[in-house]
């Protein structure tokens, strides 16, 4: 391992004990305005990065990349959780080094993770992940498919009333298989966002969703028993 620069502390020095890895800007911007909310009571030290070189899970698993800024942390804080948040996507969009589907997602996490803790210099440092939308095998899909499942009702009946039945004209026009409901989600949340002059990356989506929506159950509990360990107060 090479010296450190004697200006590292400097130039990185995380004051959290939580960092959150994600693939985009859009990732990086509704993490963390929903811990911002999950938060809202407590005080907890996190962060959250998007991953170097560029956005998506090319970039997510291009070696190196995560160790790169785990080592960022780890030179100056030994003990740290790392929380990595990736998409599933659909298995229809596999590629030659990124892969796709939950069970190829969460079979390159276990790997990236055993090769990072094979190093003893990461000993104390504890690595969780969560694909989304729901971290199961039933379901694939991305970030954008858990926005639109836990929108609040105003907006799910605009979502099905205008939407939807645009979405059902095109396919009549043009009736192609590769106009999947992988895709859908994405399509509409940015059409939803748009007609309302908001941006993906830096308006707040959480206005946009139902908390206490039973779509986001998983990605809460995952934060309460698996990450921060939160015990509920006993009444």
């Amino acid at each position: 391992m090479t010296n450190k620069p004697v200006n590292e502390k400097k130039q990185f020095s995380p004051e959290f004990d939580f960092g959150f890895l994600v693939e985009g800007s859009t990732d990086k911007n509704f993490i963390d305005q929903f811990l911002k909310k999950f938060f809202e009571h407590q005080k907890i030290k996190y962060n959250v990065k998007r991953i170097n070189d560029g956005e998506g899970k090319s970039s997510f698993f291009k070696d190196g990349n995560i160790e790169s800024y785990l080592l960022k942390i780890a030179n100056i804080q030994k003990t740290f959780t790392l929380i990595l948040i990736v998409d599933a996507d659909s298995e229809l969009e596999t590629k030659r080094g990124q892969p796709a589907g939950f069970k190829e997602v969460d079979k390159k996490l276990k790997e990236i993770i055993k090769e990072i803790k094979s190093n003893d210099f990461y000993q104390n440092v504890k690595i969780l992940y969560y694909i989304m939308p729901f971290h199961d095998e039933q379901h694939f899909g991305q970030l954008e498919d858990l926005f639109v499942k836990s929108l609040k009702k105003d907006y799910q009946k605009k979502l099905d009333e205008c939407l939807k039945p645009f979405q059902k004209c095109l396919r009549k026009q043009h009736p192609k298989p590769e106009i999947a409901e992988n895709k859908m989600p994405k399509i509409q949340m940015e059409i939803l966002l748009k007609s309302f002059d908001k941006n993906l990356s830096k308006d707040n989506l959480t206005e946009w969703i139902d908390y206490n929506h039973e779509s986001l159950n998983n990605f809460k509990k995952f934060l309460k028993e698996e990450v921060f360990r939160i015990i509920p107060n006993k009444k």
